[in-house]
């Protein structure tokens, strides 16, 4: 996904703007991810057992449970560069969740994120 914007959506469990799942390949650049919502999980993008590339995108005004901007659950691999995590609501991980005992982080750049 290029240079692409996913606002104002509702998940009744998760991934109220994105859900990538059971070995999905995600790339988003240049992409905002604005003031969506999901009762339980990953109010703007939600992560499990897949592959996230994230970079250069706008994850801000997200609403959920757990992961209000993101959450990456269930062995995922979550790659962010020069990405804005802003003004996300959440219980746990406002602006990012990770959890899960076999979840691979990597946050490249990390100056480059807010």
């Amino acid at each position: 996904m290029n240079n692409c914007t996913i606002s104002d959506n509702f998940a009744s469990s998760y991934g109220g703007g994105v859900l990538a799942m059971n070995g999905a390949n995600l790339t988003m650049v240049d992409c905002s991810i604005l003031r969506n919502m999901a009762s339980n999980e990953g109010g703007g993008l939600a992560s499990y057992t897949a592959r996230v590339f994230v970079e250069r995108c706008f994850i801000n005004e997200n609403i959920a449970l757990h992961g209000g901007g993101l959450i990456a659950d269930s062995s995922s691999d979550l790659r962010s560069t020069a990405t804005s995590f802003l003004y996300n609501i959440a219980v746990r991980g406002a602006g990012v969740y990770t959890g899960g005992s076999s979840t691979t982080i990597h946050f490249f750049s990390v100056y480059h994120c807010t």
